[in-house]
Formats: structure tokens, sequence, C-alpha cells
């Protein structure tokens, strides 16, 4: 159960230290301890008053338990801030890809009468309105996560303000309260939807499908 790993942090603890030091404190613990200790070690830092510098590389673990993140890549810091700036405003596709799941379409912008898009699978994507002036020679990236997009039927009426893509259920995975629906694109590249449960019961694999998002829900990110 864990007792040797509780027993160490007991012991770093006891003597209430004013900075504590952990690595992959939780690593050999079965998730659900961990989780009931991520808790737990965060109410008790507050209570303690202790600063504690963690080293992980476990995401949720990372998020759960604290105030800042400084995520560390490529020899450098990639970026510094609250468990939500990382999560919702990446810096980069680095901060991107790391934390959570991510869906990432890259392209060099278009102008038109309708504003700014990129190319993916052949279909004009639109730029959030928040996006002004790129550089049409310089290719920009555009991030979403899976929470943020949906599956629909094709051809279900298309409502203002949204951008779709059409492709083919790849699989659909089961996760308790929540699936994520895995679509292919006709050029081979895979948008990673999570949905809610019962969407397992409406759509099959190879099921020709439209996955669809709220253009502003989408950011640009280098």
């Amino acid at each position: 159960g864990g007792q040797q790993q509780r027993v160490a942090l007991a012991r770093a603890i006891v003597s209430r230290p004013r900075l504590l030091l952990m690595k992959e404190p939780l690593g050999a613990l079965d998730r659900r301890l961990q989780e009931a200790l991520q808790v737990k070690l965060r109410s008790m830092r507050h209570d303690l008053g202790l600063t504690v510098i963690n080293v992980t590389h476990d995401q949720e673990e990372a998020l759960t338990m604290s105030d800042r993140i400084a995520l560390l890549a490529k020899g450098g810091l990639q970026q510094y801030g609250t468990p939500y700036e990382l999560y919702a405003t990446p810096r980069n596709q680095t901060v991107a890809r790391f934390l959570g799941e991510s869906n990432i379409f890259d392209g060099l912008p278009v102008s038109s009468s309708e504003g700014w898009s990129i190319e993916v699978d052949g279909t004009a994507v639109p730029l959030p309105g928040s996006v002004t002036a790129p550089d049409p020679d310089k290719p920009v990236a555009l991030f979403l996560r899976p929470h943020r997009m949906y599956v629909q039927p094709v051809g279900s009426a298309q409502e203002d303000g949204v951008a779709q893509l059409h492709g083919l259920v790849d699989s659909v995975i089961y996760a308790g309260d929540a699936c994520r629906v895995r679509v292919r694109l006709r050029g081979g590249d895979v948008i990673v939807v999570r949905s809610a449960a019962e969407v397992r019961e409406q759509f099959e694999e190879g099921t020709e499908v439209t996955v669809a998002w709220r253009i502003d829900d989408a950011l640009v990110i280098a």
C-alpha cells in the first residue's frame, strides 16, 4: 500500500521545514491512493505554511498540487504560470502537447473577405477573431483541446461562428464518464475529441462524421 513511501513523506514533513523538495513523491502508489494524497499534501502544505518544489512528469499531479508550474523542456523554461494558464493558454506547441491532449493544425495564414484562415485537409479553417494581421509567409499553429470540440453526423446544420472538418471515426474509447473519439481526416491526420459517454452508442468505427468547434475556442500559438 505504499507504506514505505508514505513514511518517507511523513519524515520529511514532521520537522516542518521551510522548504520541501520532492521528486516523483507519489510514483510508487496505486492510482486511488495517489489522488487522495495529492489532495492531502496540497491542504497540508497550506496548513503548515510549507513551500514545496516538486519535480514530476505526471501531468495530473502537477495540475492538482501546484500553485505555479514551471515547464522545463529542450534545455530551457518553456512557460511559467498557474496550472490554468499553462493548460488553457500554452505559449507554444511544446507546452500544449505536454500538458493534456491537444489538437494542433499548422498552415500558412490566408486572408479573405471573411477573415484569416489556414488550410487543413483541403478545407479553409478560420482563425479566431482575436488574431490580427499575421505574416502570410510565416506558418501558424491552431490549437484546440479535445473537450472544446464535438462530433456530429455529416449534413448537420452549421451554426454561425463554428468551424468544421470531415473525417471517418477511427475509434471510440470509453473512459467511464466520457469517450475519446478519434477521427481520421482524409490526409491521415487524427483529431481527438472528448465527448459524453453516450457518444459510444452513436458513432461506430468507419462512420463518416463532422468535427466542429466554436472558432473563438481555438488559440493560435507559436
